[in-house]
C-alpha cells in the first residue's frame, strides 16, 4: 500500500443535484477526500435529506437484540472483512466485505476504478484474484466475485440504514494505512448527508460518523451495535479534521447490488425540476427542464410540492430523496399548491441523464 500522503486542499464548487433524479437544490459546500490508498479529492454537498425506502432483501437482517460490545462485534465481523489490492493502470489498496456464500464481495467503486487486476485477501490468509461484476460510480459501489471454498467465506449481515439514529454506536473495520482488519469505534454523528460520487454526481442519505477513518478504509463496512452493516465507508472530511467520515447507506447498497447482480447498469429515476425550500414546508419548483417528465406532467415554476405518493414533503430535500428511491417508468402522484389552490398531478419518472 502506498504511504499516506497529506490531504490536498479541495476546490469548492456547487454541484447540480442530478443524480437523485432532480436538478440542483442549493446547499453549503465542504471538501472531502476518498479513503482509498490513492489520494483523491471530492467536493461534498451537505444537506438534510429524508430517506424512507424499505430495503430489499439481500442478506437476512439479524434479529433485534441488546447492543454488543465493540470486542464482540469485531469477533463476529472481522472474518468477513477483506483486503483489496489493485494493480496495473491504477495501483492502490482498500477494504471490502463478504456479502454471501456465493463469493460476492462489496467494496467502493473508487478503490477498483482503473485497475487491471483486483486481488482479494480473505481473513483465512488466502489471496485470490477477483472478477468485477459491476462498478457503479454514481453510488461509489463495486461488486466483485471470488472463487474460493464456501467455508472461507463469512458473510456480514445487512442492517437497515433507515433505522439508524444519531447517537447510535458504530464500529468501522478495515485496513487503514495498511493495518489489516483494524477497528475504530464511535457514533452516528449525522444522517441524510449528500456527498459527491466519483463521477461528480450526488449520493443521498450518507451516514456521518466520528469513528476514525483513514486511507485504506474505503469499501469497508460501517457496523451498528448489533454487528450489522449499515454503510460502506467511502470518504473523510479534509482540512485536518479527521473526526468526520461518511458511509454510503446500506439501503442504497441493496438496490445497486441487486441490479449489478442481474447484469444491469443501475438506473436512476428522473423528474427534471430544480427546487428550493418553500415557506411553511414543501418543495417550491424554480425550474422545469424542457422535455422532462415534470414538463410532460404539466408542473410549473412556482408550484409547491406538498406530498409525493402519499408522503408529506416538509423539507425540500425530501423530494429528491423520494424520487431516488424509485425506478424509471414508475408513476409519482404529486400533491401541489398552485396559486392558492391544491391539485394532484401524476408524473411518470424517466431515466436520469448521464
Amino acid at each position: 500500500m502506498d504511504a499516506p500522503r497529506a490531504v490536498m486542499d479541495a476546490l469548492r464548487r456547487l454541484l447540480p443535484f442530478a443524480l437523485a433524479a432532480l436538478l440542483g437544490a442549493g446547499a453549503g459546500v465542504g471538501a472531502f477526500v476518498s479513503l482509498s490508498g490513492e489520494e483523491r479529492t471530492t467536493t461534498t454537498v451537505v444537506r438534510e435529506v429524508t430517506i424512507k425506502a424499505p430495503p430489499a432483501t439481500l442478506t437476512e437482517q439479524a434479529p433485534a437484540a441488546s447492543a454488543l460490545s465493540a470486542a464482540e462485534i469485531y469477533r463476529r465481523a472481522a472474518p468477513g472483512v477483506v483486503e483489496i489490492s489493485t494493480f496495473g493502470g491504477v495501483a492502490g489498496a482498500g477494504s471490502g466485505f463478504v456479502l454471501d456464500k456465493e463469493g460476492h464481495v462489496v467494496t467502493a467503486a473508487h478503490v477498483v476504478n482503473g485497475a487491471d487486476t483486483v486481488t482479494v485477501r480473505l481473513a483465512s490468509g488466502r489471496e485470490t484474484q477477483a472478477r468485477a461484476l459491476g462498478v457503479d460510480d454514481s453510488s461509489d459501489i463495486a461488486l466483485l466475485r471470488v472463487n474460493v471454498p464456501r467455508a472461507e467465506l463469512h458473510p456480514l449481515p445487512l442492517g437497515d440504514s433507515e433505522a439508524v439514529a444519531v447517537g447510535d454506536p458504530v464500529v468501522a473495520i478495515g485496513n487503514p494505512l495498511g493495518l489489516e482488519r483494524s477497528l475504530t469505534a464511535g457514533v452516528v454523528s449525522g444522517l441524510n448527508r449528500t456527498i459527491d460520487s466519483p463521477r461528480g454526481t450526488s449520493i443521498a442519505g450518507a451516514i456521518q460518523t466520528d469513528a476514525a477513518l483513514n486511507p485504506g478504509n474505503s469499501g469497508g463496512p460501517l457496523l451498528d451495535g448489533h454487528g450489522r452493516v449499515i454503510g460502506v465507508n467511502v470518504q473523510v472530511a479534509a482540512g485536518g479534521n479527521t473526526s468526520i467520515g461518511y458511509a454510503v447507506p446500506v439501503n442504497t447498497l441493496r438496490r445497486v447490488v441487486a441490479q449489478l447482480k442481474a447484469g444491469r447498469a443501475p438506473a436512476r429515476a428522473y423528474l427534471g425540476v430544480r427546487i428550493e425550500q418553500a415557506l411553511g414546508g414543501g418543495a417550491r419548483i424554480v425550474e422545469v427542464v424542457p422535455g422532462s417528465p415534470a414538463s410532460r406532467a404539466g408542473l410549473q415554476v412556482g408550484d409547491v410540492v406538498l406530498a409525493a405518493s402519499g408522503r408529506d414533503i416538509r423539507s425540500y430535500d425530501e423530494l429528491p430523496a423520494l424520487v431516488a428511491e424509485r425506478s424509471p417508468g414508475e408513476k409519482l402522484t404529486l400533491r401541489l399548491r398552485r396559486d392558492g389552490r391544491t391539485l394532484t398531478v401524476m408524473a411518470t419518472l424517466g431515466r436520469a441523464p448521464s
